[in-house]
């Protein structure tokens, strides 16, 4: 079995051989910082947690660019969801129930923390 970064998708043999190395897609700058931990595991498809596109491979999902990124419209990566692999999928600000993940993104959450309405769901692990 192996260990994936959360950041980029380097797989490697072991945790301890991953979180060695450093990440070049990491959030504080290409190498600045280590790899992190995915903790999904291995998957037939990755989510994106923010947009709900689908891949098969980790690393391919995360060097995309997210058109619902929190930053803005493609002005961040793809980022991968580790919860639950099937739904229902429940929203961790209201709780109201999803089929998928990209129609629970694709609305505004009335309890969001930035105010009533003023987010989108996002999926509870």
């Amino acid at each position: 079995m192996s260990e994936y970064c959360k950041y980029c998708g380097t797989s490697a043999r072991d945790a301890r051989s991953l979180l060695a190395g450093n990440c070049p897609k990491h959030p504080a700058g290409a190498y600045k910082g280590k790899h992190a931990l995915y903790e999904g595991g291995e998957r037939a498809e990755y989510i994106c947690v923010y947009c709900g596109t689908r891949n098969r491979s980790l690393s391919s999902l995360l060097s995309g660019s997210c058109p619902k990124h929190p930053d803005g419209s493609y002005k961040g990566k793809h980022s991968a969801y580790d919860g639950r692999e099937s739904g229902p999928y429940e929203c961790k600000y209201c709780g109201q129930s999803y089929r998928e993940i990209s129609s629970m993104v694709s609305s505004s959450c009335p309890k969001h923390p930035d105010g009533n309405y003023k987010g989108r769901h996002s999926p509870a692990r």
